[in-house]
C-alpha cells in the first residue's frame, strides 16, 4: 500500500474550482475485498458521492 501527500492541499484546490473531491477512504482489504461497513469485491462497481461522501455500491447513472 502506499500513500501521497496530505489530501488537505488536493481538496483545497478541487474546492476553489467547485469541483468536490474524494481525498481517500477508510476500510480493511482481506482476500481482494474491501469492508467498508459491508464487503466490496475486487472489480465491482461503486459510485462515491463527492458531495455527500456517501458511498454507493454498483455503477449509478445520475440524471441532470
Amino acid at each position: 500500500m502506499s500513500r501521497g501527500r496530505k489530501p488537505g492541499a488536493v481538496a483545497h484546490v478541487a474546492r476553489e474550482f467547485g469541483k468536490p473531491c474524494v481525498v481517500g477512504v477508510g476500510g480493511q482489504i482481506q482476500g481482494g475485498r474491501v469492508l467498508i461497513g459491508c464487503g466490496i469485491n475486487e472489480g465491482e462497481w461503486i459510485t462515491v458521492d463527492g458531495d455527500s461522501g456517501s458511498l454507493y455500491v454498483g455503477d449509478v447513472t445520475v440524471r441532470g
